[in-house]
């Protein structure tokens, strides 16, 4: 991996997670979510989804600033969809890396390797082209960040 592959690394600790399960496979439901949480003005940052066999799972941050908004929001989708589970964690932050990843091959895997050298989990991540982002517990941010900032 070249030096340059990767010229950014920042942490943001005050975030909230929230996963969404039983969801259904409709683009139509998932917008339908969204708007909800938009109505109640909560900016969304990272989302993923998992499909599973007949239901997926999206996960979704916010700042936490946002707590108030999204409990309301929260609460307007499980009385329009009860069939969904929704789950929100605290205490955890995100490390974004962005750089020149695309034509460099063995990002991923250095990156992924640290995690597994330092024994951390991650509970997300989203990948482009040009950056990655990682949900972490907080006590493992700067842990993570350092052993990143190395490589640069």
């Amino acid at each position: 991996m070249k030096k340059k592959s990767i010229s950014q690394v920042k942490i943001n600790e005050s975030i909230i997670q929230v996963c969404l399960k039983n969801v259904e496979k409709n683009s139509l439901f998932v917008s339908e979510i969204f708007k909800i949480i938009s109505r109640h003005n909560v900016n969304v940052d990272m989302i993923s989804s998992i499909m599973l066999s007949d239901e997926m799972q999206i996960d979704f941050t916010a700042d936490e600033n946002c707590q108030s908004q999204l409990n309301e929001a929260i609460m307007e989708i499980q009385k329009n969809h009860p069939r969904i589970e929704m789950y929100s964690y605290k205490n955890i932050g995100k490390i974004s890396i962005s750089g020149d990843m695309a034509e460099e091959t063995g990002v991923a895997y250095h990156i992924f390797k640290i995690f597994a050298d330092c024994q951390i989990s991650f509970r997300q991540v989203t990948t482009s082209e040009t950056s990655m982002d990682f949900v972490v517990e907080k006590k493992y941010l700067k842990t993570i960040y350092e052993k990143i900032k190395e490589m640069m």
